[in-house]
C-alpha cells in the first residue's frame, strides 16, 4: 500500500472529511486530496503531524520508504552541489 493509500484509508476509517483533516493540519483540502491521490508527496516536515492526526506511527505510514541513511546522502549531495555552484560563481566574479 502506498503512502497516499494509507492516508486516505486512515482518514476514512476515522470518519474525517478532507476539510476536517485539512483544518487539523492547517493545510487546504486540495492539499490533502493531492496527498491522497499521489499527485503531491507529504513534506517530511509534516509527516509527524499527519501521523498524529491519523493515529498512525511513522513506520506504518511510510514503512521502508523512510530511509534515514538515504536522507543523509541526499543532504550531502545537495551540500556538494551548492559548493560547486558557489565555486562557479566565484570563478565568474573573479
Amino acid at each position: 500500500m502506498t503512502v497516499a493509500e494509507h492516508i486516505r484509508t486512515a482518514r476514512i476509517s476515522r470518519n474525517l472529511s478532507l476539510r476536517a483533516l485539512a483544518a487539523e493540519l492547517k493545510v487546504t483540502h486540495t492539499t490533502i486530496h493531492a496527498w491522497e491521490t499521489g499527485r503531491a508527496a507529504v513534506p517530511r516536515a509534516r509527516l509527524h503531524a499527519v501521523c498524529e492526526a491519523l493515529g498512525l506511527s511513522r513506520e506504518s505510514l511510510i514503512g521502508p520508504l523512510w530511509d534515514e541513511e538515504q536522507e543523509g546522502r541526499d543532504h550531502e549531495q545537495l551540500a556538494r552541489a551548492e559548493e560547486r555552484l558557489l565555486a562557479r560563481r566565484n570563478r565568474r566574479a573573479a
